[in-house]
């Protein structure tokens, strides 16, 4: 997909930032360099465990945080992801990736261009002047589009509920019912993602944000995992902070870990279930990137 954005000259990339903080599992990454005149941004958010042997003795969710990223974005600069999952299945071939996974997120930005790939539910947001732009879809149950390619690929699945807390205001949080989706032996909350002996496919989400000059624009690229995304909403208070080019990486995932530790008012079907905490357990990654015009 493409879209032409109005907006200046040449732009100035101000700064580019990474942070994860792991709770639980220790499957998140992240990642922000430059190559050349290419700002990078990676997020990775790992889950589930090896069902079978592992391969080398090296867990997969760790093998993705040790490899070459350079390599990767120069061996397919049009589809780094697809290049990542021909070395998957050479490094990690069938059965070795069962019963775990990755939902990854590849941002390029250049000066007048932001290329976006994307598997499962890591996504990425851009703001523009203080409001929210555009942003990835997540690959999931609620995304119809995905559902449908699974029926029209032949990917026989089940589905099996969870619960899981989302924040809906500044106070409150709300218990959202999500679907796994389950193929075969495997399991995942998503319907595309690294990993899992590729059973749900090899779609990959693909977007492109064009830049026209204008004076004066200011943007700011987030991506993140679903510990940061859970804890924000589109309350003003979060758009301003998500937007907010002073905001590196490392704030806003500091700011979600605190958010996480906090009384909520818990509200499930639109009834208020009092105050409480919530068990989070799940890591926290962002990678950022600012530019001014």
């Amino acid at each position: 997909m493409y879209e032409n954005v109005i907006s200046t000259h040449n732009p100035k990339i101000v700064g580019y930032s990474n942070f994860t903080k792991h709770k639980s599992f220790h499957q998140d990454f992240s990642l922000s360099f430059k190559d050349e005149n290419d700002i990078w941004l990676i997020v990775i958010d790992g889950h589930g465990e090896h069902a079978k042997p592992i391969k080398n003795n090296l867990i997969f969710t760790d093998w993705l945080k040790e490899i070459n990223w350079l390599s990767i974005v120069r061996g397919n600069p049009s589809n780094p992801i697809r290049f990542l999952e021909q070395l998957i299945i050479s490094e990690y071939p069938p059965p070795y990736t069962s019963g775990i996974g990755a939902s990854i997120s590849v941002t390029k930005i250049t000066k007048l261009r932001m290329e976006f790939w994307w598997k499962g539910i890591t996504q990425t947001r851009i703001y523009k002047n203080k409001n929210q732009l555009y942003k990835t879809n997540l690959h999931n149950y609620c995304n119809h589009r995905e559902m449908e390619r699974l029926c029209r690929n032949n990917i026989l699945h089940q589905l099996k509920g969870e619960w899981v807390f989302k924040k809906i205001a500044s106070d409150k949080m709300h218990l959202d019912e999500i679907k796994y989706i389950i193929v075969g032996d495997e399991i995942a909350n998503m319907t595309s993602c690294l990993g899992h002996n590729q059973v749900y496919g090899n779609h990959i989400g693909h977007h492109v944000v064009n830049l026209i000059p204008e004076k004066g624009a200011t943007y700011k690229i987030v991506s993140g995992s679903t510990g940061l995304w859970e804890i924000v909403c589109d309350e003003p208070d979060d758009v301003e902070q998500l937007s907010n080019i002073d905001f590196e990486a490392l704030d806003h995932v500091e700011r979600a870990f605190f958010d996480w530790k906090k009384k909520w008012s818990l509200v499930f079907a639109g009834e208020n279930y009092g105050h409480d905490y919530v068990n989070h357990t799940d890591d926290i990654s962002c990678a950022v990137c600012y530019l001014i015009f």
